[in-house]
């Protein structure tokens, strides 16, 4: 069994074959990192009982993606592509633009109204 099949599976995100967190296929699939997978689903290889199908599975997912980039947390990313500070949402040119925009709705509606 490959790590894909233990994530269509097991996984709580993938329904009819589309990953929810992606919004399309799962990343198993392209041969890149999940952090879902890595701290959800790939522990189960390691209990017995039920679980006895997925033994070696761990080693099976490393040796998989043994290319890929390292999973940080500084892979979140603004609108813009800037990468954004821990508990941010937008990048400081994309907040100063959204409150010139916001400031700019809110002047037109005052002048608009009666």
């Amino acid at each position: 069994m490959t790590p894909l099949q233990m994530a269509q599976s097991e996984c709580a995100n993938i329904i009819d074959g589309e990953c929810l967190l992606t919004g399309g296929k799962c990343v198993l699939a392209r041969g890149e990192r999940c952090r879902y997978f890595e701290t959800t689903i790939l522990p189960l290889a390691a209990l017995g009982d039920h679980y006895e199908r997925y033994a070696g599975m761990a080693e099976a997912y490393t040796s998989r993606t043994a290319g890929a980039p390292q999973l940080t947390d500084a892979s979140r990313r603004c609108e813009c592509g800037a990468s954004l500070a821990p508990r941010k949402r937008m990048c400081a040119a994309c907040r100063s633009k959204s409150r010139r925009l916001s400031a700019r709705d809110a002047q037109n509606k005052r002048r608009r109204s009666p």
